[in-house]
């Protein structure tokens, strides 16, 4: 079923414009385009030849390509990355959704992708601590789809720093019988009561891993 939408003329103009609010996608439109003499002594018209006809079919605007953000821009292996989407649009009012892809490079060489989440209708997606190491490059790219059509954004990176060991905490006392006020006869002995923690360290928060590990060093200082 057809309908016409407007009618331009008569009129000397080589063209007609029809404005895209007016259209849709999927719908197929057809110009018209009857051309006439117009006698100037009479101020009547006169219509000549064939009616001349055009169709054309309303395809899908693709999304546009959004701005990539990621939170924190650096940090170290104690924190989560946040990757976000912004200032993404479709013209064609389509519903969007997100397919996030991480991928990470150990330090050199070649970038292996590690984790895919969606399609997800989420402006974000967050990288756990867990699965990151220090010194580690991790890159974000995202493809939005409108359910026709995918544009992919281009990949945006974050480092990953070493995370400093917390500190411990010591006792010093003495090995006789009574600890706290020990005699000339009893070695003294320096005791971690709380040791260090380093998440570089912990194989639950580094993908299977352990990175790091802690040493102490111990001195002995005697005041005169």
């Amino acid at each position: 079923i057809e309908q016409k939408n407007l009618e331009i003329g008569p009129t000397t103009e080589l063209k007609a414009v029809l404005s895209h609010e007016k259209t849709t996608k999927h719908e197929s439109w057809r110009c018209e385009v009857l051309y006439l003499e117009y006698d100037g002594a009479t101020q009547n018209y006169t219509a000549f030849g064939p009616l001349l006809t055009a169709a054309v079919r309303i395809e899908n605007t693709l999304p546009s390509i959004p701005v990539l953000l990621i939170t924190p821009e650096s940090g170290n292996t104690a924190q989560n990355f946040t990757c976000r989407v912004d200032n993404v649009n479709d013209a064609d009012g389509d519903a969007l959704t997100y397919m996030y892809i991480w991928s990470y490079n150990p330090g050199s060489g070649s970038f292996t992708e590690m984790r895919e989440i969606g399609p997800t209708a989420a402006a974000s997606d967050t990288l756990p601590n867990f699965l990151t190491q220090k010194n580690q490059q991790w890159m974000c790219k995202v493809i939005v789809n409108d359910g026709e059509a995918v544009v992919e954004t281009s990949s945006l990176s974050v480092r990953t720093y070493n995370t400093y060991p917390s500190s411990p905490q010591i006792e010093l006392k003495g090995a006789g019988q009574n600890p706290t006020e020990p005699i000339t006869t009893d070695s003294l002995v320096c005791r971690i009561i709380q040791a260090s923690f380093d998440p570089d360290e912990d194989p639950a928060l580094n993908n299977g891993e352990r990175v790091d590990t802690v040493r102490y060093k111990y001195k002995w200082f005697k005041r005169k």
